[in-house]
């Protein structure tokens, strides 16, 4: 359970503001926000606020758990997202192609709900056969999600992870989605359609596109093939690994650390998921 913002006692907030961070955002929900979007930013800053708290021991001591504390910190971000949905939707209705068509997908640890207080929030736009992207809305989108003002910002968005990578076309269509996984995709590709999710759009596209993508990312068979791959792509991560010096550890990108423990859980499932579903969670 997260304690509400209102819960805490002004000594209470007072003590927690030897950290800077939620030194920082106190300050900011003290202003009166000016329009819609600042009113946005001022409930990520009070959910982010609810969160750190959380994980400083709460009120009342009522300190929360890591999972606890990603799982209330994903709800709040996916309402945010619908809510900047909204609100790009009505700035363009009825100048550019209908948005109702495109599916909004959330990868990586949003897809997985397992988002933590300082993650970037990866997305992934896919659009029906036939129709032309809403190219205008989702850059409002965007730009009302990430962009950065007096009052702070919302989420740090990240759409580079999608068919072709960031120079190729931002809201593909359903068919090149699946013509580029289905005879291009690579086993990174792979692993991060595991945490795929669908957050807005037509439900017959997200049910196809999540269909597509189990079949695309598990497995039904093992072979060598895979290993061999998820081999080269830890090298790929160690290779990545910045030289430091013989006493410095990366925690994210060194031998053991985040990316390679995401790695081994992702080819697990990878392997073993095609035959048994319950280990895709």
């Amino acid at each position: 359970m997260i304690d509400r913002l209102s819960d805490y006692t002004a000594p209470e907030l007072a003590a927690a503001s030897s950290w800077p961070a939620i030194r920082h955002y106190l300050d900011l929900i003290a202003r009166a926000p000016a329009n819609d979007l600042d009113r946005l930013r001022l409930k990520r800053h009070v959910a982010w606020l609810e969160a750190a708290l959380a994980t400083r021991g709460g009120h009342a001591e009522n300190r929360a758990g890591a999972e606890a504390i990603c799982s209330f910190w994903t709800a709040a971000v996916d309402g945010l997202i619908a809510d900047a949905w909204r609100l790009a939707r009505e700035a363009h209705e009825g100048s550019e192609p209908s948005a109702a068509n495109v599916a909004i997908l959330a990868l990586g640890k949003l897809g997985a709900r397992e988002l933590n207080l300082s993650s970037d929030v990866d997305l992934m736009y896919v659009c029906e056969d036939g129709v032309e992207p809403p190219l205008k809305t989702l850059r409002e989108f965007q730009r009302i999600l990430s962009e950065a003002t007096d009052f702070g910002f919302c989420c740090r968005v990240d759409v580079a992870i999608r068919p072709g990578g960031p120079l190729a076309p931002l809201c593909p269509s359903l068919s090149e989605f699946e013509t580029h996984y289905g005879s291009m995709g690579e086993m990174w590709e792979r692993l991060a359609l595991i945490r795929m999710r669908a957050l807005a759009g037509p439900v017959t596209l997200c049910a196809e596109i999540a269909e597509f993508a189990g079949k695309f990312a598990f497995r039904r068979r093992l072979d060598y093939t895979l290993l061999d791959d998820l081999r080269a792509l830890r090298s790929r991560i160690r290779a990545e690994r910045p030289r430091r010096g013989p006493n410095d550890y990366h925690l994210k990108l060194g031998a053991g650390g985040i990316r390679e423990l995401e790695l081994f859980v992702h080819a697990l499932q990878a392997m073993h998921g095609g035959r048994k579903p319950t280990l895709r969670t």
